[in-house]
């Protein structure tokens, strides 16, 4: 039953990060912790964690290659660096503090996230941009903010498998345009923040060969998600993308905060 789910789950997941840059990761946890409402799988944090990041691995690679002419390298390789020396940490509080209360910081993660975003795109009216603006410049100007970026989502990513937030802020303080904040989210992801990640989990003696079925169904629902997504995105304007990022953030958060009172054991 769990392997038909894995692949409903990862093709949703991909579906949804391949038109908004949204993070897969976040998603699929969030469809594995509804599963787990209903008794369908374990509603582990870091079982979640490790089928999505195996399986999306490749199909990160796959959109890393159809979004490169996009890439901002300069952007990628200082975000990466960084986040993936904060990432280590994350990943050991993850394995050893797996419950409940972790959905419950999640959630209210993502809630601040969007109250934050609330106040910058709709109180303050930010105006808000049809076309892409000019590529992102890394210099001195930039640099503090590109590397607080990158320890904040390397941190995030270790901790709960997703820099989304970070980046999220990232998107708001400086413009960047949808494709090219795409493209390097996912060079990132695919270079730096998943391999580590997998090294950590594997070192820290989760038995990740137990789930290799899981990772296969994941890996073709993640496919079929993937290019169907590439396929709607050229029809997301850059607002219509802000708007579906802040609703997911809404969403999932008010989600997740609810563990408490939906699952039926205290994961």
């Amino acid at each position: 039953m769990e392997l038909p789910l894995v692949a409903f789950i990862s093709f949703g997941a991909m579906l949804v990060m391949a038109m908004t840059g949204f993070g897969e990761h976040i998603v699929f946890q969030w469809g594995w912790y509804v599963a787990s409402i209903f008794g369908l799988c374990s509603g582990h944090f870091a079982e979640a964690l490790s089928i999505i990041s195996i399986c999306a691995l490749p199909l990160n690679m796959i959109q890393a290659l159809h979004l490169r002419q996009h890439l901002n390298r300069s952007l990628g390789v200082t975000w990466g660096v960084t986040a993936a020396a904060a990432s280590v940490p994350g990943v050991m509080i993850l394995v050893g503090h797996d419950g409940v209360q972790l959905k419950v910081a999640f959630g209210i993660l993502l809630l601040l996230l969007f109250a934050w975003e609330a106040c910058i795109e709709w109180r303050l009216r930010r105006p808000r941009l049809r076309e892409a603006p000019p590529k992102f410049e890394v210099g001195a100007k930039t640099l503090p903010v590109v590397l607080s970026t990158g320890t904040i989502a390397g941190t995030l990513s270790g901790l709960f498998a997703t820099p989304s937030p970070a980046f999220t802020i990232f998107i708001l303080m400086t413009n960047i345009g949808k494709d090219e904040f795409r493209s390097t989210q996912v060079f990132v992801m695919t270079v730096f923040l998943v391999p580590v990640r997998i090294l950590v989990l594997g070192g820290l003696g989760l038995n990740l060969a137990a789930l290799k079925y899981h990772y296969l169904a994941g890996f073709f629902g993640g496919v079929l998600g993937l290019s169907l997504g590439d396929h709607l995105s050229k029809r997301v304007s850059n607002m219509q993308w802000r708007w579906a990022v802040s609703f997911f953030q809404l969403f999932f958060g008010v989600s997740f905060v609810c563990a408490p009172y939906v699952l039926p054991d205290a994961i």
